[in-house]
């Protein structure tokens, strides 16, 4: 009994205190009303918004991204909005706001007397404050510039609020505000926004249930979440239903027609593939502007990004990462990790690509890796990996420049380098004869020794003998490059890398590839062959303007003279071989269904195929692909004598290894042949196109050549067309006693030449 009368005490104390705070509240708003809201306002003026500000006052905008065909493909938003007027809002929207939340919305003044007083009485009746009386002009002063503390002063202030509201916006005005404003749950603000979120639909499109659906998800956001908490929403939705047909905007026949529907949500909207791209601008974009101006001032932010060219690119790029794993056995794979878990170690294969426009600059794609969520490094902005042959190209313009052609010749054979410090080693030809008749001795100054010297090797472990300076591209020998170095000199060579925008110290082993370069430093570097000889800085954000339309910013093209429009064709002529058939790049290239256009590039693999790469190139664009691990691990030797079909990716059969022309360039030639038919708006433009064709400089010739010599020729037999310019001399034809058309200072024609590699030379 003793507990009963207890609860009976409590019960008579709710009532009590319930009755003070209505009392209260009723006192208040007489008292705002008999004594005027002026003296209040004075009185709390400087917690309050002026007129001005209320008048004034902006939402936060998010800012929106949009791709080189002005396709929205992404919105930078401290809180998930798409602004609306008022005449946008369905008839079905209002109703059901109006008979759910506010039925006097369009006679009150901003606080529902009568609403207040018939809340008031059935929460004594109750005993629990469990009917709400705010109106929808309260709700609005409390989300816009009040906190949600419960107390008498900031329910006073509220109300104040509300007045000044009332006073200075339209029915109108308001709702429009209020439905801009409101929270729907999972960072959604705005119905604009939402209507699109969870229905996939413009809010004009809504049906009354979806409507329904809406408003009864304000009063608890994530707890009528439609996609999480269907049953609950229903529920909810049914609720908000009757209450319409209660105040008689629906019928009887509409309501049950409404009930009985299904809740339909649209897919839930995913990460964006382009992430690594979109991290990239939006970084630049906060450094530049502000983030506050970013995520909440309603820039319009135009790209260079073709958005389905990047889709087609990280598909392919993907499937082929895949097959690998999938071919080579590795025993680690992507697919052994969930798509979604964030920032984790990645030991599984990696890769990354990049597009660009050689004129203009603009990038059409950058993927930094399989997957954003797990890792934000961009490898291609950031990491710093050996390229190895895909540096040649910059090692023979250097060689174009000071007396090489395409049709000089060098032997291609052993080769040994001192690498510096040789000569303050002990050597077996120093030592004193007693010392030479003890084993140990003579076995550790051979293995100190051998620690000094390089033996650089080709690709293919063998050797090619004499041959042209295009077959040694084409395919690609090292001891050629390395020779080639030594006679133009490391100085020579380091200077002209400079120049590309790439750094490589005046090291022998540097004409092999062995310098750490940003992927995008040496794929922007190959923009100076099409480009008649400059270098195209490149551009991911083509116009920002602010949310007036304003332009703030519109970069122009940064070009930087590399090398004279002559030579930059001559060595764009000579990559062709590449992707022709024979060249390390040539099977990717050769299904015209893929890729039919004038074609050049380079391929690149480091030592123990740690790295593999394809740069390839036309007329226009230049796109470049690298695959290896991201801690530098070779990739397996179980891998070696894989090579993959251009188009299905199957097993084609025994390659040399896991090397660009077999991991890149057979999806290199697809990618860029999906854009130049994206350049062209679907259509398929004829195999000659000038646009996607290198242009030839007045100044280059071709002519006719002994394969073999490389000297002129006029014999109807083996012969080729090769390219020269005619600011060099041409290469001479073939005399008495001369077999091959060195190098102007070429003097090392000994099959086993020691080279002395020096720190400072």
């Amino acid at each position: 009994m003793a507990k009963k009368r207890k609860n009976k005490n409590r019960t008579k104390k709710g009532y009590f205190h319930l009755v003070v705070i209505y009392f209260t509240l009723l006192c208040l708003i007489a008292v705002g009303i008999g004594l005027g809201v002026k003296s209040l306002f004075n009185k709390f003026a400087i917690d309050l918004p002026s007129p001005t500000e209320l008048v004034n006052y902006e939402i936060s905008l998010p800012s929106k991204v949009y791709d080189c065909r002005g396709k929205l493909i992404h919105t930078f938003a401290k809180e998930k909005r798409v602004l609306i007027t008022y005449d946008e809002l369905p008839q079905s929207v209002i109703d059901a706001i109006v008979s759910t939340e506010d039925v006097n919305f369009y006679s009150h003044f901003g606080i529902d007397i009568k609403g207040t007083l018939r809340a008031a009485l059935k929460n004594i009746r109750r005993g629990s404050a469990s009917q709400g009386a705010s109106t929808l002009t309260q709700q609005l002063a409390r989300n816009l510039f009040l906190s949600h503390e419960r107390s008498y002063i900031r329910k006073l202030k509220e109300a104040m609020v509300t007045f000044l509201i009332e006073d200075e916006f339209s029915k109108e005005e308001i709702m429009e505000i209020y439905f801009n404003k409101v929270y729907l749950g999972d960072g959604v603000y705005g119905l604009g926004r939402a209507s699109k979120y969870y229905f996939g639909k413009a809010l004009v499109d809504l049906s009354i249930g979806e409507s329904a659906t809406l408003i009864g998800m304000l009063q608890r956001p994530n707890y009528f979440d439609p996609r999480d908490r269907p049953v609950r929403t229903i529920n909810r939705r049914n609720t908000v239903l009757w209450r319409m047909y209660k105040t008689g905007t629906i019928s009887k026949k509409v309501y049950h027609q409404e009930m009985a529907l299904p809740l339909v949500c649209a897919d839930k909207e995913t990460q964006d593939l382009n992430s690594y791209y979109l991290y990239y601008i939006g970084n630049k974009l906060v450094n530049k502007y502000s983030k506050k101006a970013l995520y909440e001032e309603g820039l319009s932010i135009h790209l260079s990004l073709d958005w389905d060219l990047s889709l087609y690119a990280d598909t392919l790029l993907s499937n082929q990462l895949d097959k690998l794993e999938e071919k080579m056995g590795y025993k680690i794979r992507y697919s052994d990790y969930e798509k979604r878990v964030s920032d984790i170690q990645t030991p599984y294969l990696q890769g990354g690509l990049l597009i660009l426009d050689a004129h203009s600059g603009h990038v059409k794609a950058m993927i930094g890796g399989r997957n954003f969520k797990h890792s934000k490094l961009n490898r291609i902005m950031q990491s710093r990996r050996q390229v190895g042959s895909a540096i040649k190209p910059v090692l023979y313009t250097a060689a174009l420049e000071n007396g090489y052609t395409a049709s000089t010749v060098i032997r291609d054979d052993t080769l040994k380098i001192k690498m510096w410090g040789y000569d303050k080693i002990p050597h077996l030809e120093d030592a004193p004869d007693s010392l030479l008749a003890i084993p140990s001795y003579v076995d550790s100054l051979k293995k100190l020794e051998r620690k000094y010297l390089y033996y650089p090797k080709n690709y293919s472990k063998k050797v090619g003998g004499y041959m042209t300076l295009r077959h040694a591209l084409k395919h690609s020998y090292n001891v050629f490059a390395m020779k080639t170095m030594y006679d133009i000199g490391k100085k020579t060579v380091s200077a002209k890398s400079d120049k590309f925008g790439i750094k490589v110290p005046p090291y022998y082993s540097s004409a092999l590839g062995t310098s750490e370069l940003k992927p995008i430093d040496i794929i922007t570097a190959y923009t100076t062959f099409p480009n008649q000889g400059k270098r195209v800085k490149p551009i991911f954000i083509e116009k920002v303007f602010d949310k007036h339309g304003n332009l703030l910013e519109e970069p122009t093209t940064e070009n930087i003279q590399v090398c004279e429009p002559d030579v930059a064709y001559l060595m764009s002529d000579i990559l062709k071989s590449v992707t022709k058939p024979g060249g390390t790049a040539g099977s990717s290239f050769s299904n015209k269904e893929d890729y039919r256009w004038e074609s050049a590039g380079k391929t690149g693999t480091t030592d123990d195929y740690k790295d593999a790469w394809f740069i390839g190139m036309n007329g226009k664009y230049v796109c470049g692909i690298w695959t290896g691990f991201d801690n530098y691990s070779p990739i397996p030797k179980d891998t070696l004598g894989v090579q993959f079909d251009s188009l299905n990716f199957k097993i084609d059969g025994m390659g040399h290894g896991m090397g660009g022309g077999s991991t890149c360039a057979p999806i290199a030639s697809r990618i860029m042949g999906r854009l130049i038919v994206n350049d062209n708006n679907g259509e398929i433009p004829p195999a000659n196109d000038s646009r996607y064709s290198f242009q030839k400089p007045i100044d280059v010739v071709e002519v006719w050549i002994d394969r073999t010599t490389g000297f002129r020729s006029l014999k109807a037999t083996n012969r080729m067309k090769e390219v020269f310019t005619t600011r060099f001399p041409l290469p001479p034809y073939q005399r008495p006693g001369i077999k091959y058309n060195f190098p102007p200072l070429y003097s090392y024609d000994d099959p086993n030449p020691f080279i002395v590699e020096e720190l400072n030379n």
